[in-house]
């Protein structure tokens, strides 16, 4: 039970880091240039 609590903060923490990440907006230059690129 504990280890599935754990998981589960982990998994809502990285989705949180991956949110953060998504919305700097050098993030979002850069997504840009990559699909200019493409």
């Amino acid at each position: 039970m504990q280890t599935q609590i754990e998981e589960s903060i982990v998994t809502q923490k990285t989705r949180e880091l991956c949110q953060a990440i998504l919305d700097q907006p050098e993030f979002k230059s850069m997504r840009q240039k990559v699909e200019t690129f493409m």
